[in-house]
């Protein structure tokens, strides 16, 4: 069996102002498999070896808006040879590296490095403390921004990166941990604000309660937190979230409940009412609507 994770470069416009980039007519179709970056030139697929990063890729790649720079993600050296030795590491958690290739010029860079992660395999499954999240594109390419906890620690950060200038800034999450795992909080980036969503106890109640919260891109402050939901009051659960922009500019946060099904979410209220359907084209693959990831097997 081998898997094959293709990258499908479309153009798109719909509802959505927020998501909906133009991409370039030499945006190529690209193909990641067997650990190899691959682009179709005339109808043919080659290797491309200029964006394929020295390190094993995961399935967790973006195209940033505009469809100018490919954002590979790969596991840490070290992870690697243990996963090569060991076939599993139980339930230990550990974070991935970052790498960005400009497509247009033809240049690979990683951007990100899991502390320890380039360390020797000493036989033993490697403990990582820093747990980074997937990154997030801005709408307009400039800046990825991704979320980061230090197990050790047990501190939580964001990083923005600016992809012109290469520079990162770091900035602390005062956020609580979450319950029931162990993970930085996934972010999602809408036309004005980076948010995301987080489970957390309420030790007088002990129901689990999900909060969302507002973050502003320039100085990674959150500036609002608001309760979502808490599921020993309902009896259900969220289970897809989807960022999008009503027609008064702002953001705002689809949810799919199990059992309710989709309402869309004010964070700035807490209101939440009905939704009778989604844009079509949305995926949850690709909720930027940038780029259609398709897992097949054969």
């Amino acid at each position: 069996m081998k898997r094959v994770w293709i990258i499908l470069l479309v153009l798109l416009a719909w509802s959505l102002p927020t998501y909906a980039q133009d991409l370039t007519p030499e945006t190529p179709l690209l193909a990641i498999l067997q650990g190899e970056v691959f682009r179709v030139v005339e109808d043919t697929l080659e290797t491309y070896p200029a964006c394929t990063p020295e390190e094993r890729l995961t399935n967790q790649v973006s195209v940033a808006p505009g469809g100018q720079y490919l954002l590979l993600v790969t596991f840490p050296p070290v992870i690697d040879a243990a996963l090569a030795e060991l076939g599993t590491l139980g339930d230990a958690s550990f974070g991935f590296n970052l790498w960005l290739c400009d497509l247009t010029t033809d240049t690979l860079e990683r951007i990100y490095a899991v502390p320890g992660g380039d360390a020797p395999f000493t036989g033993e499954i490697p403990e990582l403390d820093v747990i980074n999240s997937r990154p997030v594109w801005s709408p307009g390419g400039e800046l990825l921004a991704w979320a980061v906890l230090d197990a050790n620690s047990q501190e939580q950060f964001i990083i923005r990166y600016e992809v012109a200038s290469g520079m990162q800034e770091r900035s602390p999450l005062d956020v609580p941990l979450p319950f029931g795992y162990f993970a930085p909080p996934e972010l999602l980036w809408g036309a004005n604000s980076i948010f995301f969503t987080l489970s957390t106890l309420n030790q007088e109640t002990f129901l689990d309660e999900e909060y969302f919260y507002v973050i502003e891109p320039q100085s990674g402050a959150v500036v609002s937190e608001t309760l979502l939901q808490a599921a020993g009051e309902q009896g259900d659960f969220i289970i897809e979230r989807l960022p999008i922009v009503g027609q008064d500019g702002l953001d705002y946060l689809a949810l799919r409940y199990s059992q309710a099904g989709w309402v869309l979410a004010n964070p700035r209220s807490g209101a939440q009412e009905p939704m009778p359907e989604l844009p079509e084209l949305y995926t949850p693959s690709a909720p930027q609507g940038l780029s259609l990831l398709m897992d097949t097997d054969e």
